[in-house]
């Protein structure tokens, strides 16, 4: 009876709490047994899963959204997965629109997972979005497009090297669905160094609210008077 229920609640490779197994009928002492006959193993504090194959970032999202918690990819970590950037992430960055659950903060064995802007994903058309496929069954993981991630990597990019990271993805994504995106896109360092690099590389993107002020993105770099960014000087 116990393993009809974990297995109904839990496939395999997945993470529940103790909240879903408690209302698909197991008590705490019998959460307590099954942990210590092995048919669960706690991965954190109130946090199980069926023993098997090793734990994987993308079954941790997977999880967060069957939990009720919207989230995606985004950011570096997205363009990575999309395979426009060489070197994997140090952190695996995920946009939501509500709170993560504390016990995610734990998981540094697994991965080290960071929220990106949270009201910056308020608005983001689906379109922008979009899934890859994970383990056995192939899991759907959302995941920001590539002219998404972009832009959410640009709204945080602090370092001369994340321009040439940046530079090197600009080549690769659809300029119209760029364009798309930039109109609703509320992020005024993201569309300044839209523009920027779309000038760099000879595109054409139409004009937008870029609001006020300089933003001095890099220390003694250039400053670029037309969208009023301080900028690395790059060849």
């Amino acid at each position: 009876m116990l393993q009809n229920i974990i297995d109904l609640v839990m496939p395999e490779g997945v993470l529940v709490d103790r909240f879903q197994l408690r209302s698909a009928g197991l008590s705490q002492t019998q959460i307590d047994y099954c942990v210590r006959k092995g048919k669960l193993q706690s991965v954190v504090s109130g946090v199980y899963r069926r023993p098997g194959l090793p734990l994987k970032w993308p079954c941790v999202v997977y999880s967060l959204v069957k939990m009720g918690i919207p989230c995606r990819v985004a950011s570096g970590s997205a363009l990575h997965q999309h395979g426009l950037v060489d070197q994997p992430p140090s952190e695996i960055v995920l946009a939501r629109l509500v709170p993560f659950p504390k016990w995610l903060k734990r998981l540094d064995a697994i991965a080290r997972f960071r929220a990106w802007h949270g009201r910056l994903s308020e608005g983001i058309p689906e379109s922008a979005m979009t899934s890859f496929p994970f383990g056995t069954w192939d899991w759907p993981i959302p995941i920001s497009t590539p002219e998404l991630a972009l832009l959410e990597f640009l709204a945080e990019l602090r370092h001369e090297s994340e321009f040439s990271i940046a530079d090197q993805v600009f080549r690769s994504v659809d300029l119209d669905r760029l364009k798309a995106l930039l109109a609703v896109f509320p992020h005024f360092k993201a569309r300044r160094l839209c523009l920027w690099f779309a000038k760099r590389h000879g595109l054409d993107l139409p004009s937008l609210d870029l609001g006020r002020g300089k933003i001095a993105i890099v220390k003694n770099g250039v400053f670029d008077k037309t969208w009023g960014i301080t900028v690395p000087r790059m060849s």
